[in-house]
């Protein structure tokens, strides 16, 4: 059986490495939660989570989600990004609902790479803020 607390030391090595922690820490990059809960009525059904990292940048808020998959390739990056996103896009909209600000940026850091150093996905968060409306519509 594999250590687990070794592995759980790496995961949490690359959290901290990843460029919006970093960034966040360099420049102090405005306020920041951790472990956020979340709910929110959006289109008449209620979204409810919690949000790994939230950062207020100069640009908006931007949601951080860690993700523990253990992904080869750039191919596989992509894959979980966009297996995620209407995850990401459902936080945006419960925090704009219940905060009345704008989320810019959803970033995801899958912490456990297994061809080279970990990696974030960026999705295009508009495309998947329609896709997570969709899917409301149906929920209702």
């Amino acid at each position: 059986m594999a250590d687990r607390g070794g592995r759980d030391r790496d995961l949490a090595a690359s959290v901290l490495a990843s460029p919006v922690v970093r960034e966040r820490g360099r420049r102090r990059l405005g306020t920041g939660w951790r472990e956020l809960p979340v709910a929110a009525e959006v289109d008449g059904v209620l979204l409810e989570g919690f949000v790994d990292l939230l950062v207020r940048s100069p640009d908006g808020l931007v949601v951080v989600d860690y993700k523990t998959d253990a992904i080869a390739s750039d191919a596989d990056l992509d894959t979980a990004v966009r297996r995620y996103s209407i995850q990401g896009a459902a936080y945006a909209l419960a925090l704009e609902a219940a905060l009345g600000e704008p989320v810019t940026r959803c970033v995801f850091h899958l912490s456990r790479r297994l061809a080279a150093s970990p990696r974030t996905g960026d999705p295009d968060l508009g495309a998947a803020t329609a896709a997570a409306r969709e899917r409301l519509a149906i929920v209702r």
